[in-house]
């Protein structure tokens, strides 16, 4: 994220899981966020969903509200840097 704009891209992340991710299937049983401190980047957020299938991550992304991702992300642009964000499936 942005210099000084940590603290706005966390709280903005837990809104997303709230209110994008919860009815999308995620819970606190199969989603983290995770900020870095010791031994990686300070401006470093992460968030970490777990499904057991391709398939069943597929569907979360398919369960997605489209216009309410759309609209957050229009907020969270404002706390990233240009072209910081990656996905990586394990």
């Amino acid at each position: 994220v942005k210099y000084g704009k940590k603290q706005e891209a966390v709280m903005l992340m837990y809104e997303w899981i709230q209110t994008i991710g919860a009815p999308a299937g995620i819970s606190g049983d199969n989603c983290r966020l995770l900020s870095g401190a010791v031994g990686v980047k300070e401006s470093r957020v992460e968030m970490e969903i777990e499904y057991p299938t391709m398939n069943d991550l597929e569907n979360f992304w398919m369960a997605i509200d489209r216009d309410d991702h759309e609209a957050w992300s229009s907020r969270m642009q404002n706390c990233m840097v240009d072209a910081s964000p990656i996905w990586e499936i394990y």
